[in-house]
């Protein structure tokens, strides 16, 4: 169903994507080492890779980056516990795996095996004499698909978030991984895609990854007939038969995004009918739910204010370019502030995905956010 709001696992449910979807399946089947899928906010990036893992039967840990998004600096104690979930649920999900991992883990440093019920507890110390590290039970995964002429997956959905993890180089796992462990192929993806790449030091010389080759999957907001035959077709299987103009009215509102417009049909479909006031709802709730996630980002970079000021200014009707968003800031305090400061501030917002560049001018990226902002 196209309006259910959990991530999709199942192809009849994804909507469209089928450039996407086959370029994603052709580079697993090609054995690449590390892909990169990469998108704005809500446009399917982890809906495309669950299903295509599901679909073709490809055991993955799933490890959820997002739990760190309002984390100001992520230590190795929480990317452990982050771990213990996303292990426990990979053995939950592959119980015919299970005892072959959990024989496969035992002994390793910092970990304590269960084999009934199926699971495993890391330790983070005392000290890095007795603590976890990532690096075997990678391998033991590899190992193990390796063995059985497959390859598993790694997933780290919304990845930029690592960027603030501290006291342990996790780039140097994932280049490892990379050069010697065949069995197990990297999938990362990222809404903050200058971040991403921020985290992933892709082009510093002293990065473990710099030179290797990684393939990359973009996923585009909706054009504005796709967005309509999505609605069309959505509404059709929740036996819903709204107005034309209200469709059209949805689309330009909401930008094509796909997410946003699964969220206005899961409330239709709970209302039992899509009218002008399930739209106003879908669009108050969602802007709160949007600002919520730009307070995440404040809450992890200093110049709260400065950028509370320039994103105001990125969502008037037109965008600003970069002597407004300048000019903007000056205004409000009154004083001279280096070109390198504000070319900073306005890069920062790029890289997050709140701000686009479009014929030279800046804008908020997220219709919700700029009406949240308004």
């Amino acid at each position: 169903m196209y309006f259910d709001e959990e991530p999709k696992t199942n192809r009849k449910d994804l909507y469209d994507f089928d450039e996407q979807y086959r370029r994603f399946l052709n580079l697993l089947g090609e054995g690449r080492r590390l892909i990169v899928v990469k998108g704005l906010r809500r446009t399917g990036k982890t809906s495309l890779c669950l299903t295509c893992l599901q679909e073709e039967g490809i055991p993955h840990l799933f490890v959820d980056c997002r739990k760190f998004a309002r984390v100001p600096s992520i230590t190795r104690v929480d990317l452990t516990r982050l771990l213990q979930e996303a292990t426990n649920d990979f053995l939950r999900r592959e119980r015919g795996l299970a005892r072959r991992v959990l024989e496969g883990l035992k002994g390793v440093r910092g970990v304590n095996v269960c084999l009934n019920p199926p699971g495993v507890t890391l330790s983070w110390g005392p000290g890095r004499a007795g603590a976890f590290d990532p690096a075997p039970l990678f391998e033991t995964l590899s190992n193990i698909a390796s063995e059985r002429g497959e390859r598993f997956v790694l997933l780290l959905d919304e990845a930029q978030e690592l960027k603030r993890l501290v006291d342990y180089d996790l780039v140097r796992i994932l280049a490892y991984t990379f050069d010697h462990l065949r069995g197990l192929q990297v999938v990362i993806t990222g809404s903050q895609v200058g971040f991403l790449h921020d985290f992933l030091r892709m082009e510093d010389p002293d990065s473990p990854l710099y030179g290797r080759l990684i393939c990359e999957v973009s996923l585009p907001h909706l054009r504005e007939d796709q967005a309509l035959e999505f609605l069309r077709l959505g509404f059709r299987q929740v036996g819903i038969r709204p107005a034309e103009e209200l469709l059209e009215e949805a689309v330009r509102r909401l930008d094509g995004i796909i997410g946003w417009l699964t969220y206005l049909g899961a409330r239709a479909r709970e209302r039992g009918s899509l009218d002008s006031e399930v739209l106003e709802e879908t669009i108050r709730k969602g802007s709160r739910l949007v600002a919520k996630e730009f307070e995440n980002f404040l809450a992890t970079h200093p110049a709260e204010g400065r950028y509370r000021l320039l994103a105001k200014r990125g969502s008037q009707p037109g965008g600003a370019t970069w002597s407004e968003l300048k000019r903007t800031l000056e205004a409000k305090e009154g004083k001279k502030i280096p070109n390198r400061r504000v070319t900073e501030l306005i890069e920062n917002l790029v890289k997050g995905g709140f701000f686009v560049k479009e014929n030279g001018r800046y804008r908020i990226a997220d219709p919700l956010l700029a009406a949240a902002l308004s």
